[in-house]
């Protein structure tokens, strides 16, 4: 594959091409299927990953590198945010006015089922702000 990814220790943990090698779709896709009980202990213990270097560009790349970790994804049913569907199971972002704020959630967790993991990707960069801002719930709630 020529490319190795690696953990970083910092929330969200990153997964990012080393060496100064960028990695493609593909190669990650490969990656992810191959360490997928490691990626899954990650998510478990830190609650998120941040996958940085790999020139995922268009909606049936980011596909295949989410089905890679998670071969079932859902559909966006039961939602009540207004999204477009870009792929298959692919979805744009909520579609509001940049100047409305999204506030801190977990995702469909009003319905019988949710998603395991989330998956974001950015194919067009905002021109300004464009922050999609995480956090570990567990923690807040341990902070609360």
């Amino acid at each position: 594959m020529g490319t190795k990814p690696r953990f970083d220790r910092s929330f969200p943990a990153t997964i990012a091409p080393v060496d100064g090698i960028e990695g493609s779709p593909r190669a990650l896709a490969a990656w992810m299927r191959a360490n997928r009980d490691t990626i899954d202990l990650q998510l478990r213990n830190e609650g998120a990953l941040l996958v940085r270097g790999f020139h995922v560009e268009s909606p049936e790349a980011f596909n295949d590198v989410a089905t890679a970790l998670r071969p079932e994804l859902m559909r966006y049913v039961g939602g009540d945010s207004p999204r477009s569907r870009v792929g298959d199971r692919v979805y744009t972002s909520t579609e509001f006015p940049s100047e409305m704020a999204i506030g801190l959630h977990n995702e469909l967790s009003y319905t019988r089922a949710w998603p395991q993991c989330l998956f974001f990707c950015c194919l067009i960069a905002a021109r300004s702000g464009g922050e999609t801002p995480i956090a570990d719930s567990r923690r807040v709630l341990a902070a609360m």
